[in-house]
């Protein structure tokens, strides 16, 4: 049966009476705790804390390991500890991400310069081609005979010059001017 209707008061005056039974009842349970909270004493040990959570430890003047207080600074401290390690492990990553982001930027440089030599390249044969075209196409508008000539035109100057050579010769041999 329930406390509350087991000590349910039957006057007005008993109601007070029941109340303090209750409330005694629970001090007993917390003198109780108290009792098991002393007798598992086990003392700090200061290498497992930072100096700031030892300076709280110290400032409050904690000497039990088990105290509430002394384990929420022992997670506080955890937490802390955890922090600082994502903290720096995110600086490390950027820090790989920076040169990553380097060799990327070098990397895009270096293509870029050679982008502009292959259109530097492509422009020069772009001329080319249309120089190709402009000297095919004036072939192309010549006739036959003018061609002809083209590629007789030094077997010409040559078989003149030799008929000059040969008249020069014989000039000079049957006058003997020299």
């Amino acid at each position: 049966m329930d406390q509350r209707t087991r000590m349910s008061p039957s006057k007005p005056n008993e109601k007070s009476r029941c109340e303090m039974m209750v409330s005694s009842e629970n001090t007993d349970k917390q003198l109780g705790r108290l009792t098991e909270y002393r007798e598992s004493f086990r003392p700090i040990d200061r290498k497992e804390f930072s100096e700031t959570a030892l300076s709280l430890i110290d400032r409050y003047r904690i000497d039990n390991a088990n105290d509430p207080v002394a384990t929420f600074i022992a997670i506080v401290d955890q937490m802390n500890a955890n922090q600082r390690e994502a903290v720096s492990q995110f600086e490390a990553a950027t820090a790989l991400a920076s040169v990553e982001f380097g060799r990327i930027d070098l990397a895009i440089g270096k293509a870029e310069e050679t982008q502009k030599r292959v259109e530097a390249l492509t422009e020069a044969l772009d001329r080319m081609q249309k120089d190709f075209t402009l000297a095919t196409n004036k072939i192309r508008e010549r006739s036959i005979v003018d061609i002809v000539l083209n590629h007789l035109a030094p077997f010409i100057y040559g078989v003149l010059g030799a008929i000059i050579t040969l008249l020069v010769v014989f000039v000079i041999l049957r006058l003997k001017i020299l």
